[in-house]
């Protein structure tokens, strides 16, 4: 049986595969939650998830690079939220 096959651009499933590997982690899905209502650095969310700094950062770039937060800088600290 052959069944069509959606083109899909270059572009398009390089994106889609970004927000599957972001969505596809549970403290990722968590920190969505949290970022839902209010704006959070680095440190408070590796305090409230009880994870180590680089641990977090690690995660918050996985969640930027899908285009599922954005980012603000205040002097060295730099704050995310939901986009």
């Amino acid at each position: 049986m052959n069944l069509p096959v959606p083109a899909i651009r270059s572009e398009q499933s390089e994106d889609l595969a970004a927000l599957c590997k972001a969505s596809g982690d549970p403290l990722r899905l968590n920190v969505l939650r949290a970022l839902a209502s209010d704006s959070f650095g680095v440190l408070e969310l590796a305090q409230i998830f009880a994870i180590g700094q680089s641990g977090m950062s690690h995660h918050l770039k996985v969640l930027a690079q899908a285009g599922l937060v954005a980012t603000r800088r205040e002097g060295n600290a730099i704050f995310y939220r939901r986009a």
